[in-house]
């Protein structure tokens, strides 16, 4: 909040504004008022100690005592100019551009004050104001290049291409013909339909930089695209050719003008030649070949008989085998990318991504076994990769064997880092639920709350937490809250549905019981042996026997083993768990 003497400033400082930047300067020619040497130096202790605070990133601090120099000298240039700084760096545009005009008024000589001023006002999109600004920096210093490359910028963004053409000639006649500025030029001009002089800003960096190709084939692209002069492109790809015939961007552009005249054999020869050159480095070779196989309607068959090519001359080249093994997996041909991920692997077997790749095609091949072999491998070669214990734990929870996949999922949670927060949540998720499962429900509910705690927004942890909470008869309004919001994120979840209803059964709220219940069965928990089951017991204490024994008749066809079930259907009655109140 500001002090009085912070807004009675700001009751000064409107006063001091007018409406235009010409007008602040004419308003402000009146001799300054000398302060005293007593006023100066309590001035000097109040800038210096404005300037400890910003220093230490106390802003309320800085303008306070900026607030008190401004009362000693309104017209110090230099106290305007912290002010600006200060409501810029809180993003308050408006005050900054104020304080910022009047520094640049108060003190005319210094451009810099002037130019925070332009720069505020680009901030805030007033690029009129901002051309004003800059092109009266560009007056008093015709030698800031900069300038006129804002203004060439700025009146670019106003849709002003002539004007912006103009400032960037200025920049071009100071530093020589660049890059950067002719593309803006052949921009400009092809935007205003000015097609001749775009195509003359392209001849000119040809003319100074002949040696370099990349404008040359540039100049053939426009002759093949918007001039449908294809014998000039070919001339020039010729006359590169000769004098650099491994150039890559030249292959490509070769190998795109026989696609364009569907002179297949012409183009695939140019990719082959390149692949079959010494000259040209692996890297290259490897960016060619993915360039081909990103063109469209490229032979599949022929991106794999250069990539023969290539692993033939180069066979233990782990990055080449990788892209391989990518492009086998891409067409779906599992079997054939496993020998390559492998390949890669006997090269650098601490390769992670390379082991996820290999495990995924055998979990697809339904081959679980070999899975779980790879799984062990990668770990023996990255034991602090925890995606690998995850993989194992669940895995081994699959297959009931509970113990073994506990010291899996602590293993992981061990290589985790602190910054994986939502990773180590995961684990303790797992961890929890086996303890659950082993009837461990302190453990599991402590190992619940601590990965809820670490990330409350996974549905899968908000679920069974707050199942088992209703299980055990805890925290059920909790229970209620988590579940619900798993319901707003995945309101089709049969099991988040009966998780929902079950706690409201918990509560004996029969009647939204009955309705989450009904509609995990509506979406297929008629399949369900524990949503089966469930729906049973709502049904029993809504009164509907007949219905209930019907259904836990029904929960023990789909396979609920649940010796608490068999006694509810022997004695057809509703029986509580033991832990039930």
């Amino acid at each position: 909040m500001k002090n009085i003497r912070t807004i009675a400033l700001f009751v000064l400082l409107f006063s001091f504004l007018a409406n235009s930047y010409g007008k602040k300067e004419a308003k402000r020619e009146k001799k300054k008022p000398i302060i005293s040497a007593q006023e100066q130096r309590k001035l000097d202790y109040y800038f210096y100690e404005a300037m400890n605070q910003k220093q230490l990133g106390e802003l309320d601090g800085t303008i306070d005592l900026l607030t008190e120099c401004y009362f000693i000298d309104p017209h110090n240039a230099a106290v305007l100019y912290e002010f600006a700084m200060a409501y810029t760096n809180i993003q308050d545009v408006k005050y900054a551009i104020q304080f910022m005009t009047l520094a640049s008024i108060e003190d005319k000589s210094n451009s810099w004050y002037k130019m925070g001023l332009a720069e505020l006002y680009v901030k805030n999109h007033d690029y009129a104001n901002a051309i004003i600004i800059y092109k009266d920096i560009a007056k008093n210093h015709p030698e800031a290049n900069n300038v006129d490359y804002m203004l060439a910028s700025l009146y670019g963004q106003t849709q002003q291409a002539e004007k912006s053409i103009e400032y960037l000639n200025k920049v071009e006649k100071k530093n020589g013909i660049n890059e950067t500025i002719s593309f803006e030029k052949y921009r400009l001009y092809d935007a205003i339909e000015k097609k001749k002089k775009a195509y003359s800003e392209i001849e000119k960096l040809i003319e100074r930089f002949p040696l370099e190709a990349r404008y040359q084939l540039l100049r053939a692209e426009i002759y093949l695209q918007e001039e449908n002069k294809p014998n000039k492109a070919f001339e020039i790809y010729q006359k590169l050719k000769q004098a650099d015939p491994n150039n890559i961007l030249l292959i490509l552009a070769m190998h795109d003008y026989y696609k364009s005249n569907s002179d297949t054999i012409r183009a695939n020869k140019v990719f082959k030649e390149a692949f079959e050159n010494q000259e040209i480095s692996l890297e290259d070779k490897i960016g060619l070949l993915t360039q081909f196989i990103s063109f469209e309607n490229q032979s599949a068959s022929k991106a794999e008989e250069f990539f023969k090519l290539l692993i033939s001359k180069h066979p233990n080249n782990e990055t080449l085998h990788t892209y391989y093994a990518s492009f086998l997996l891409m067409q779906r041909r599992y079997k054939d990318a496993v020998p390559e991920l492998q390949k890669m692997l006997k090269i650098n077997p601490k390769n992670k991504d390379g082991w996820i790749e290999l495990i995924k095609v055998y979990i697809d091949q339904e081959e679980p076994k070999i899975a779980d072999a790879m799984v062990d491998s990668a770990l023996s070669y990255l034991p602090n990769e925890s995606v690998f214990y995850m993989h194992k734990g669940l895995n081994l929870i699959s297959k009931e064997n509970y113990n073994d996949a506990l010291a899996a999922f602590t293993n992981g949670l061990q290589v985790t880092t602190e910054e994986e927060q939502e990773k180590k949540a995961e684990f303790l998720l797992y961890i929890a639920d086996i303890y659950a499962t082993q009837k461990m429900m302190d453990l599991a509910l402590e190992k619940y709350e601590k990965a809820y705690q670490l990330n409350p927004n996974n549905a899968l942890l908000l679920n069974n937490y707050a199942y088992y909470l209703s299980v055990v008869n805890k925290d059920l309004s909790k229970a209620e809250i988590m579940s619900a919001k798993t319901i707003q994120i995945f309101p089709n979840n049969i099991s988040f549905l009966d998780t929902y209803a079950w706690i409201f059964f918990k509560q004996k709220n029969m009647t939204l019981a009955y309705m989450y219940i009904q509609q995990a069965m509506d979406k297929g928990g008629d399949e369900n042996p524990v949503v089966l089951e469930h729906y049973g017991d709502i049904l029993f204490l809504n009164g509907d026997k007949e219905s209930a024994i019907k259904w836990w008749l029904k929960a023990k066809e789909k396979g609920n083993k649940s010796d608490l079930l068999q006694e509810k259907i022997d004695n057809q009655n509703y029986i509580p768990a033991k832990k039930d109140d």
